[in-house]
């Protein structure tokens, strides 16, 4: 499957004109479905694919190729303190599950924490492990790691968070970018914006277009189902890149 650029003017077969051309406005004016709902639409569908296979494999980390740095959130660690707030990585990609976290001791070597369920601990969460140390357990409250117990040093970058995160998002002035996905995915990223548009403007094109958007997903959950069944896989990052790829 060939991949797909955000916009193709030209030759009228990028993700914006696929759009257009699915919901019967590739001669309307832009002001019925404008370029920044349509770049919008598409980000949202980015995320609903990274979603999908989420949901599908638990031995492997789903995350959009153009991403340039790992899916990973250095924190440093304060004496004293036990909450640290997160919400983005350090390239400013919402982060939308942390799936492991790191520590380094005081001596500079590192450990896997252990996650605490909140509800299992049965006295009062100011009593539970008070005494300042090494950390040893947390557990995410919002977009706060809690660590147990709290440090009595500090160390940069102290903590590691492994984390999913959202796509790399399109902009509306983007033209030669294209997703991070596998390719033979690009086209759910027309597909879902035309049918959610055209569902309540034209159910002719929006019954045509569920059973590819029903089929679609379907392939993408099971394309994961088979990359998480090979156990080779384990703890690595599905990270599946087109041939070729222009930012901009």
């Amino acid at each position: 499957m060939a991949q797909l650029q955000f916009s193709d003017t030209t030759n009228k077969d990028g993700i914006v004109q696929r759009i257009q051309n699915a919901c019967g406005l590739i001669s309307a004016t832009t002001n019925s479905y404008p370029l920044k709902v349509i770049t919008k639409d598409v980000n949202s569908a980015l995320d609903e694919y990274i979603a999908i296979g989420e949901e599908n494999s638990n031995k492997i980390k789903v995350d959009d190729t153009n991403h340039s740095s790992e899916p990973a959130l250095p924190i440093s660690l304060v004496s004293g303190t036990q909450r640290y707030t997160f919400n983005t990585d350090s390239n400013s990609n919402q982060i939308t599950k942390v799936d492991r976290v790191d520590c380094l001791r005081a001596d500079g070597s590192s450990k896997r924490l252990n996650f605490k369920n909140k509800e299992e601990i049965t006295e009062g969460i100011a009593s539970y492990k008070a005494t300042a140390g090494e950390p040893e357990e947390y557990y995410i409250e919002g977009e706060e790691i809690v660590l147990f117990p709290k440090p009595n040093y500090n160390s940069a970058s102290g903590l590691k968070l492994h984390v999913t995160r959202a796509g790399s998002y399109f902009v509306s002035t983007d033209t030669t970018k294209v997703a991070g996905i596998n390719n033979r995915f690009h086209d759910y990223l027309w597909i879902r914006p035309s049918y959610f548009w055209c569902l309540t403007r034209d159910t002719r094109r929006a019954a045509n277009l569920k059973v590819e958007l029903v089929k679609m997903e379907a392939d993408i959950a099971k394309y994961f189902k088979r990359l998480n069944a090979d156990s080779t896989r384990i703890g690595a990052t599905q990270r599946m890149r087109p041939m070729s790829q222009n930012n901009k």
